[in-house]
C-alpha cells in the first residue's frame, strides 16, 4: 500500500489518519477460496457417481459370470475379502443371485450413508467458514479497538 503524506504542519491530521488506516491496512490477511460454479461441481459428484456404478456394474457382471467362467479365470476376479472362491464355484446359481442381490443392498445402504456424510461433511464446513469469518471479524474489531 502507498500511503501519501504530507510533512506541512497543516496537513498534520490527515495525515495521522492516513498512517492509521494504512496501519490497519496492513493487519488485513487474506485467504483465497475456491469458488466452483453449481453446475461445475454437480458435474465433477456425478462423474464419480458414474465411476462408482461403472466399478460396481463390473464386479457384479464377474461376479455373475463365475459359474460360466474357468477356475482359472476366475482367480482374477476381486472379490470381497471374506469370500471363499472355491465354495463360490460350489454355489447353486440361486444362492450366487441371492448374494448378488445381498451385495448390491448392502451397496446402495453404503452409497446412502456416503451420501448423508457427504452432506453433513458439506454443512460442518460452510459452519467452519462462518466462524472463521466470525473469528477474524472479532480478531479485527478488538485490534480496532487496541490501536
Amino acid at each position: 500500500m502507498i500511503a501519501c503524506i504530507s510533512p506541512a504542519r497543516s496537513n498534520a491530521s490527515e495525515t495521522i489518519s492516513t498512517l492509521r488506516y494504512a496501519a490497519r491496512a496492513k493487519k488485513i490477511k487474506t485467504k483465497p477460496v475456491i469458488v466452483m460454479d453449481p453446475r461445475e461441481a454437480l458435474i465433477v459428484s456425478l462423474r464419480r457417481e458414474v465411476e462408482a456404478l461403472q466399478n460396481e456394474n463390473d464386479h457384479l457382471r464377474n461376479a455373475l459370470d463365475i459359474n460360466k467362467t474357468s477356475s482359472a479365470s476366475i482367480t482374477n476376479v476381486k472379490m470381497p475379502p471374506n469370500m471363499d472362491m472355491d465354495r463360490l464355484i460350489q454355489m447353486d446359481p440361486k444362492e450366487l443371485v441371492d448374494l448378488v442381490k445381498h451385495y448390491a443392498n448392502e451397496n446402495e445402504a453404503l452409497r446412502r450413508e456416503n451420501a448423508e456424510l457427504f452432506n453433513s461433511r458439506d454443512l460442518l464446513q460452510r459452519d467452519h467458514e462462518i466462524v472463521c469469518r466470525e473469528n477474524e471479524r472479532l480478531l479485527k474489531k478488538l485490534e480496532d479497538v487496541n490501536s
